[in-house]
């Protein structure tokens, strides 16, 4: 199921909803950029380059 805001109630808390087994991204957040503890650490490089980005970013 993908996010339906017709179907959102405003009470995102980053939590997983009850019964809930896969969960899929597309887009942005990419899964390592979310920092939900729920999340599993997908990868270090992605992460690093990230934050590189981010910060690069920041600069601008």
């Amino acid at each position: 199921i993908g996010f339906n805001p017709e179907l959102y109630d405003g009470t995102g808390n980053g939590k997983l909803p009850d019964g809930v087994s896969i969960v899929c991204f597309h887009g942005s957040p990419r899964p390592w950029n979310t920092a939900l503890p729920w999340v599993p650490y997908f990868s270090l490089k992605n992460t690093i380059q990230s934050k590189v980005k981010q910060y690069k970013l920041s600069l601008r």
